[in-house]
């Protein structure tokens, strides 16, 4: 299990966990389709949610967010590569 991996905003969460080697799924890379959904554990920062695929509702409650487009605004996030839709 990967753990402490820094994701930077010119690459993004999906991207930089893919090639940190866990496994992960995206197709579109535009937040629309959803397959990169991950779900989020815990969080002391915002989440900035830039994708299409969520209600505005589901943003707001910050279970879940696409790691191809939405990223944090601030602080740390633990989340789970592992939940699909």
């Amino acid at each position: 299990m990967a753990s402490g991996i820094g994701v930077t905003p010119i690459f993004g969460i999906a991207r930089t966990l893919t090639e940190a080697g866990v496994d992960m799924i995206f197709d579109c890379q535009r937040g629309k389709c959803g397959l990169c959904a991950v779900g989020i554990i815990e969080t002391d920062g915002q989440i900035d949610h830039r994708d299409v695929f969520f209600s505005e509702e589901e943003k707001h409650e910050n279970k879940r967010m696409c790691a191809c487009v939405s990223r944090l605004a601030s602080g740390k996030a633990v989340i789970d590569t592992g939940y699909r839709i």
